[in-house]
């Protein structure tokens, strides 16, 4: 039995000091074109458009992580946490893509310096695609396809786990949001060395909440202004939008969606972080045009590969209303400093080509 940590930034914090001898200092960078299609979208709607603040866009590239993924750090910060003996008898979890190639390529980096090897097990779908499968086992990590859910998948693991000993690795886990939270500990300090100053709001993708509520608690506990946003799919996704206004998690996804990495409900160790106003000041949903259309947008102008789930905050920028509403708010006459996490690139050429010609469904 593992235990459950609280969340909190001094955590995170002793997580960066782990984590940062393995992981990437993953780039910040800027994008002239962005703050342009965005500042359209906010004075398209504004009474008082010669009054819109300027917009600057500063972008988190975790897309450069390794594994592909922001999730490296949650699964190498989760397994920095067991003993020798956990180790050694192994790790099994479930998951159809990031989280599954995360935690593979986590174990290989920490066997070589544990050098000893720990065997990882990860349960898929039986729709999971044939390249993450192929990339899992490429890395030395054995695959189980079971059921046509994730459901099914984490029955199969739970029940590994008690044949073998294996330590399960959750979805949500509070040391995966640990290790999520150090992505906004180093935004944070490589605006500091680009002179740049702070920003004033963050706005990442959010499924099963760690990357948000690593984030709102760095934000929060460091004293900081930062305006936190969540931003989802509208339909296929968390539903934390309307979680937060129920008051009530919920627990079961309806509907499809392209940015298939947050087809996920939110997890219960980080429920208590993303439905608090005082963490996260809002949650915003996209419809899947509009992560197509975001998509295009940082694949034209950013020349890199990014996975539509990465798009979804650029998305929300310039479609969702209420969220223009919110920067609109703002203060006028700075220049409001906004940060996107792009939290992925883990997508083919043929998957890439196919999702930008799909058009507005």
């Amino acid at each position: 039995m593992i235990s459950t940590p609280t969340l909190n930034i001094q955590a995170i914090r002793q997580a960066h000091s782990i984590i940062r001898e393995s992981a990437y200092r993953t780039p910040v960078l800027v994008c002239p074109a962005l703050p342009k299609a965005v500042s359209t979208a906010l004075t398209a709607h504004d009474d008082e458009p010669s009054k819109q603040a300027p917009i600057e866009i500063y972008l988190k590239c975790e897309n450069f992580q390794r594994a592909g993924s922001f999730k490296f750090r949650g699964a190498y910060h989760f397994l920095s946490q067991l003993s020798d003996v956990s180790l050694c008898a192994g790790v099994v979890s479930y998951s159809t893509g990031n989280h599954a190639t995360a935690l593979t390529v986590a174990a290989t980096i920490l066997s070589k310096t544990k050098n000893f090897p720990i065997p990882v097990t990860i349960v898929m779908t039986w729709t999971a695609s044939p390249v993450k499968i192929d990339t899992i086992r490429r890395l030395g990590g054995t695959v189980i396809q079971h059921g046509p859910t994730l459901v099914e998948c984490m029955q199969i693991a739970e029940a590994f786990q008690l044949e073998t000993g294996a330590t399960l690795l959750p979805q949500g886990h509070p040391w995966i949001a640990t290790g999520q939270g150090t992505v906004m500990l180093e935004f944070q300090e490589q605006m500091k060395e680009l002179g740049c100053g702070g920003i004033d709001v963050v706005i990442v993708p959010s499924a099963g909440g760690g990357l948000l509520a690593g984030t709102a608690v760095v934000c929060h506990d460091s004293g900081s202004n930062i305006r936190v946003f969540g931003t989802e799919p509208s339909t296929g996704g968390a539903n934390l939008a309307l979680a937060r206004l129920s008051g009530e998690q919920v627990t079961s996804i309806t509907g499809t969606t392209i940015a298939d990495g947050l087809r996920l409900t939110t997890a219960a160790c980080n429920w208590q972080y993303v439905k608090d106003p005082a963490f996260v000041q809002g949650v915003f949903q996209v419809h899947d045009w509009q992560i197509r259309h975001a998509l295009a947008c940082l694949v034209e102008e950013l020349k890199f590969m990014a996975e539509p789930s990465s798009a979804v905050p650029l998305a929300a920028l310039l479609f969702n209303e209420d969220l223009q509403d919110a920067l609109r708010s703002m203060n006028r006459g700075m220049p409001i400093k906004v940060g996107l996490v792009l939290t992925g690139g883990n997508i083919s050429l043929d998957a890439l080509r196919a999702l930008l010609e799909g058009g507005e469904g």
